[in-house]
């Protein structure tokens, strides 16, 4: 699950990092890995923009 604040969100996004050293890349379909599949369609967009 993901808190409003998005705090959820950021620890499940170091998780993906450990997982997935790429880092879910652009050009990378991230959406392919089963597991990460729902955080990383709704993480991705916030790494872009999120140290």
């Amino acid at each position: 699950t993901v808190g409003r604040n998005g705090r959820i969100k950021f620890f499940r996004l170091a998780s993906l990092d450990a997982l997935f050293p790429h880092s879910c890349d652009p050009n990378i379909d991230c959406r392919a890995y089963d597991g990460a599949k729902h955080y990383t369609l709704a993480i991705h967009p916030i790494k872009k923009g999120q140290p």
